[in-house]
C-alpha cells in the first residue's frame, strides 16, 4: 500500500505558498517605506525578485500534487500485476492518490502502459505548476497595485492634488511641489500681504510656517523609479511624465538654453504639453531664446572664432532676425571674417556684397574673385555657383555672356554637389528656369 506522504506534502506546499504570499506584502511595504534610502533605484529589481519568489512558491505548491500523481502511477502499475479481485490495500491506495488518481483513471484504460500514465502525470503536474504560478503572480500584482495606489494618494501635493514631481520639504515637515510652494512663499512676502500682516501658513495644517524649503531628492528618485519600473502607471504616470518634461525644460531655460526657451515659447503659443495658451508668455520665451542665441554666437566668435557663429550673425544682421535690427555693415563684417578663414559661405556672401557695394565700399574685381573661389574651390558654395551662372548668362560685372559656363555653374548650384547648400528655394527655382531656357535656345 502506498504511503500517504504525498497529499501531506501537497498541503504543506499550499501552506508554504500562502506564507510566501504574505511575505510579498511585507516586502512591498518595505519598498514603500524606503523612500529615504539612496538605494531607491532598486525598486524595479525588487519587483522582479518578488515575482520570482511568488513563482517559486507556486512551484512548491505544485510539487505536492506531482507527488500525488506519482503515487497514482505506482498504484496503477501494482494493480495490473495483482489478481483481479481487489484487496483492501488497493482501496487504501485509491484513497491516498485522491483527486490525482481520479484524473488519471479518466484518461487511461486496461491497455494503457506505465509510460503512458507517466506522460499523463507529467503533463498534469506541469499544468498544475503553471496555473499555481500564474495565480500567485496575479495575486501579487493585485496587492502591489493596491499598495501603489495608496502610495500615490499619500504623496500628492495638496496644492496641485497630483503626484509630486519635484518635491521639496517645507518647514512644516510636509512635502510640496516646488513651483507651487515657491509661489505661495513669494505671494506671502509681497508688500500687500506684509502691510496686511498676513503670515505664511502651512497648506497642510494652516499653522504659521517659515519660508525655508529643501529639495527631497530621495523621495523624487523613489517616485521616478516607481514610474520607470511600471509600478505606477496609467494616467497618473502620463501626467507625471508631462509635468516632468515641463519642469526639466524650464530648468534648462533658466540656464540660458535657447532651445529650451524656444520650446517653451512654442508650447505657450499653442497651448501644448498641458500649458495654458498665452501669446504674452510665448513672445517672452521666444524673445529670450533669440537673445540667448545672439549672445552665445557673439561669445563663440570672440572666444573660439567659430565659423558657424560668424555665418549665423552675418545672416541675422542681414535679415534683421533674432531680435537684431537689420544692419548690412555688421552683416558684411561677419561674412568678411568668415571669408578670411577660406570658408566658401563667407566668400560667397562677402563677394556678392563687394560686387554690389552693399554694407561696404564696392569693389567688383575683389567681389568677383571671392565668388569664383567660393564656386571652384575644394570647399564650394551653391550660392556662389548660382551667382556666377546668372552673371555669365546675363553678362554682368564685366563678364561676357557665355551660356556654356552659365549652364555649368547653374547645374552645380542645384545638383547638391557643393559643400555648403545655402541657396534659397526661390533662387533654386530660378536656376532651374534658366537651365530650361538654355536648353530651349539650343534646340532653336
Amino acid at each position: 500500500m502506498e504511503s500517504t506522504d504525498a497529499p501531506a506534502t501537497k498541503e504543506e506546499a499550499k501552506v508554504e505558498r500562502d506564507t510566501a504570499l504574505e511575505g510579498l506584502v511585507d516586502a512591498k511595504r518595505t519598498v514603500h517605506h524606503q523612500e529615504a534610502s539612496p538605494d531607491a533605484a532598486a525598486a524595479a529589481g525588487c519587483r522582479k525578485d518578488i515575482e520570482a519568489e511568488a513563482a517559486a512558491s507556486a512551484a512548491a505548491s505544485a510539487a505536492g500534487e506531482a507527488e500525488a500523481l506519482k503515487a497514482t502511477s505506482t498504484h496503477i502499475s501494482t494493480k495490473r500485476e495483482a489478481p483481479q479481485n481487489p484487496s483492501s490495500s488497493d482501496s487504501d491506495s485509491d484513497s491516498v492518490a485522491g483527486d490525482a488518481c481520479k484524473r488519471v483513471r479518466t484518461e487511461t484504460d486496461d491497455t494503457t502502459t506505465t509510460e503512458d500514465v507517466s506522460a499523463t502525470i507529467d503533463a498534469a503536474a506541469a499544468a498544475a505548476a503553471a496555473a499555481a504560478a500564474a495565480a500567485a503572480v496575479a495575486e501579487f500584482k493585485e496587492r502591489t497595485k493596491i499598495a501603489m495606489d495608496q502610495f500615490v494618494e499619500e504623496h500628492k501635493c495638496p496644492l496641485t492634488t497630483e503626484l509630486l514631481c519635484d518635491p521639496v520639504t517645507a518647514e512644516d515637515g510636509h512635502n510640496y511641489e516646488r513651483e507651487m510652494v515657491e509661489k505661495l512663499i513669494k505671494d506671502s512676502s509681497s508688500k500687500r500681504n506684509k502691510k496686511q500682516k498676513k503670515l505664511l501658513r502651512s497648506p497642510r495644517t494652516n499653522e504659521p510656517m517659515g519660508a525655508e524649503i529643501k529639495s527631497d531628492v530621495s523621495l523624487r528618485n523613489t517616485i521616478q523609479n516607481f514610474i520607470e519600473s511600471g509600478l505606477i502607471g496609467g494616467e497618473v504616470a502620463e501626467s507625471w511624465r508631462q509635468r516632468k518634461l515641463i519642469i526639466d525644460t524650464k530648468k534648462l531655460a533658466e540656464d540660458d538654453d535657447p532651445n529650451a526657451m524656444q520650446r517653451l515659447g512654442e508650447w505657450y503659443d499653442g497651448g501644448l504639453q498641458g500649458l495654458p495658451r498665452s501669446k504674452v508668455l510665448a513672445r517672452k520665451w521666444i524673445t529670450k531664446a533669440d537673445s540667448a542665441r545672439v549672445s552665445q554666437a557673439v561669445r563663440r566668435v570672440r572666444e573660439d572664432k567659430d565659423p558657424d557663429a560668424m555665418n549665423s550673425l552675418g545672416m541675422w544682421y542681414s535679415e534683421g532676425e533674432k531680435g537684431l535690427v537689420a544692419n548690412e555693415v555688421q552683416a558684411f563684417k561677419y561674412f568678411k571674417m568668415l571669408a578670411d578663414r577660406n570658408d566658401a559661405r563667407g566668400m560667397a556672401q562677402a563677394g556678392i556684397r563687394l560686387a554690389d557695394g552693399v554694407g561696404t565700399k564696392g569693389d567688383v574685381n575683389a567681389g568677383l574673385g571671392l565668388v569664383l573661389r567660393a564656386a571652384d574651390g575644394d570647399s564650394s558654395s551653391d550660392l556662389a555657383c548660382y551667382c556666377l551662372g546668372v552673371w555669365y548668362h546675363d553678362g554682368m560685372y564685366g563678364l561676357q555672356i557665355d551660356e556654356t559656363k552659365a549652364e555649368h555653374y547653374l547645374k552645380k548650384a542645384v545638383d547638391g554637389s557643393c559643400t555648403f547648400l545655402h541657396l534659397g528655394l526661390v533662387w533654386e527655382d530660378e536656376a532651374h528656369e534658366r537651365l530650361r531656357g538654355i536648353k530651349e535656345n539650343r534646340k532653336a
